[in-house]
């Protein structure tokens, strides 16, 4: 695989992706402002089988070793729409992260795979006479890379980033659950599965591709969570 250097995306993509909902379903619900965070996992099989794995055959025998890069701390927010009905619609900004690092005496080497992603979400929620209730959900995203590599040299103390730079649609399922903790604050949790790869890797203007000939990818498919807090304008 040639990582030569990585770059990140001069475009930056909002995703504009609205479902069809009768507007009778829409009328007379409530906006919302949202917040949340969660760990999520990654497969980045490109990255981990065919860059960390080498260094760490090298590395073999030394006492130094690359750990592979499967998950990462995320964060977000967003709005809400509430339906007077079930239904929840939600439009999100949420920062996915992740990195491994490399410190051996003659330097180090580090690489960074967060992603910026927009998300929208759809959930049906249970009928409940309680204060929680549960539901099932699904939408869609827009993912760019963030991401980095850097090398640093502690004999000649220069230190070299390359950028990274792909983009990709992705696709997202949760369980959900909405607790009212009043008529205004909620706390929504989220757990699901993610669908979300980069197409066209570049690295310093440079198309990556693996070993077997194939486009290169950063993918941060894996489970997904979120934990999170809601405010609702208007509530009664």
């Amino acid at each position: 695989m040639r990582w030569n250097s990585l770059r990140i995306p001069a475009v930056l993509a909002v995703l504009a992706t609205v479902p069809f909902l009768p507007s009778a379903a829409l009328a007379g619900g409530q906006w919302g402002i949202a917040g949340f965070a969660g760990y999520n996992t990654y497969a980045m099989s490109d990255l981990n089988d065919e860059v960390i794995a080498p260094i760490n055959v090298l590395l073999s025998g030394s006492g130094y070793s690359m750990d592979e890069i499967s998950g990462g701390l995320g964060f977000g927010g967003g709005l809400r729409y509430r339906t007077p009905g079930n239904l929840m619609i939600g439009v999100d900004f949420e920062r996915l992260g992740g990195s491994s690092e490399l410190s051996v005496p003659g330097g180090s080497f580090e690489i960074s795979t967060p992603a910026n992603a927009f998300v929208a979400t759809v959930v049906y929620y249970f009928p409940s006479a309680s204060k929680a209730r549960f539901g099932l959900g699904g939408g869609l995203g827009y993912y760019t890379s963030a991401g980095d590599v850097t090398t640093f040299d502690s004999g000649t103390m220069q230190e070299d980033t390359e950028d990274m730079k792909g983009s990709g649609v992705g696709f997202h399922g949760v369980g959900a659950l909405d607790l009212a903790l009043s008529p205004t604050a909620h706390v929504e949790a989220n757990v699901g599965y993610r669908f979300a790869k980069t197409t066209d890797l570049e690295i310093a203007g440079s198309k990556q591709t693996t070993s077997d000939g194939d486009d290169a990818t950063l993918d941060w498919s894996g489970l997904m969570t979120r934990l999170g807090v809601t405010f609702y304008f208007g509530a009664k």
